[in-house]
């Protein structure tokens, strides 16, 4: 009798890969870093949700079959769209997958060989009750070259430290169990931006987090902005959205928990609102955020540079990079010491 996928000690991981046409370079080389894979029982799914015509559609389609190879256990491609938007792409993907576990890469970030190898070696030593196992991820710029490193540690039952504002990871570091969707529903296509904090937070909720300390993810910085570029939707439906839906959780957590909740969704509105020069509107979210929760000494120099405009922005911004960039320096020669 066949050993399922379920009983197997190399379960089948499903990677769900949608695709904007973007960059159709680096869409081929997120494939090829699937392919590159350590571990051997994974399988493909893209999701085209590209607005190009067919015939461009069509070239790209043919650029990534050319660098399949034939170490994948299922390649399936699924037109999703045009511009259905990320969450239905994601949950498109989840739904044609046939795997026991979920992996998800964005079409311009690339994994290292050993990500899905590591990623479930540490979900099956966690038990059932860890749903989601994520890594640190390495930014490189346009040509691959390593910028920085982030240094997740954010584990166990992580319900509150979401809630509060928590960083924990973007979803090409993340691989989830087959049961996550099943049991706790599937991404929120209502809300545009912010709907990975959304999903994870339901996640909490029935599921403990595990990490792996590596940056085994690639994500490309400069190729798009990271920050929302529609402005509009994050401020008129995700913010008030995501408040309706889990502000009666936070509060649940306890006063100080749905505080800094509210404060930090305000915060979340406000500082990209500053990165696009919306400094007005941003001020009004940071003040809201401020009300909220005044005790978090960052929002005080986010609300005075909403009054000093671009120039006040951009030196900020690059102090900032300065000091971070010397702070890693520091910390990866005491690491290596």
């Amino acid at each position: 009798m066949p050993v399922s996928a379920r009983e197997s000690a190399t379960p089948l991981v499903s990677v769900v890969l949608p695709t904007y046409g973007r960059h159709p370079d680096h869409l081929v080389d997120a494939v090829a870093s699937v392919r590159e894979q350590t571990y051997e029982a994974v399988e493909l799914v893209v999701v085209d949700d590209s607005p190009g015509d067919a015939d461009l559609r069509e070239a790209v389609r043919e650029g990534v079959a050319g660098t399949l190879g034939d170490r994948l256990t299922r390649v399936t491609w699924l037109r999703e769209g045009p511009q259905d938007g990320a969450g239905a792409a994601r949950n498109a993907g989840m739904r044609a997958a046939t795997g026991d576990l979920l992996a998800f890469l964005d079409d311009d970030d690339a994994w290292r060989p050993r990500k899905l190898a590591r990623q479930v070696e540490t979900l099956q030593a966690a038990g059932e009750t860890v749903g989601l196992v994520y890594c640190r991820q390495q930014y490189v710029d346009e040509d691959g070259h390593p910028i920085a490193a982030d240094s997740p540690t954010a584990a166990g039952f992580v319900l509150d430290d979401l809630l509060e504002g928590r960083p924990l990871a973007p979803f090409s570091t993340v691989l989830v169990r087959r049961e996550v969707p099943e049991r706790v529903g599937y991404i929120d296509e209502s809300i545009p931006v912010l709907e990975d904090r959304e999903w994870y937070l339901r996640i909490a909720t029935a599921f403990r987090v595990a990490v792996v300390p590596e940056a085994l993810t690639l994500r490309r910085t400069g190729s798009y902005d990271r920050l929302s570029s529609d402005w509009e939707a994050l401020r008129d439906e995700t913010y008030p959205r995501f408040l309706a839906k889990h502000a009666d959780l936070a509060a649940e957590r306890g006063w100080l928990t749905e505080r800094r909740f509210r404060a930090w969704l305000a915060r979340s509105v406000g500082t990209t609102g500053l990165a696009q020069g919306h400094y007005r509107e941003a001020r009004s979210h940071f003040v809201r955020s401020i009300r909220a929760y005044p005790l978090a000494p960052k929002l005080y120099g986010y609300l005075l540079l909403t009054y000093g405009g671009n120039r006040a922005y951009e030196v900020a911004r690059t102090t900032k990079r300065v000091v971070d960039r010397v702070a890693r320096r520091v910390v990866d020669r005491v690491a290596g010491a």
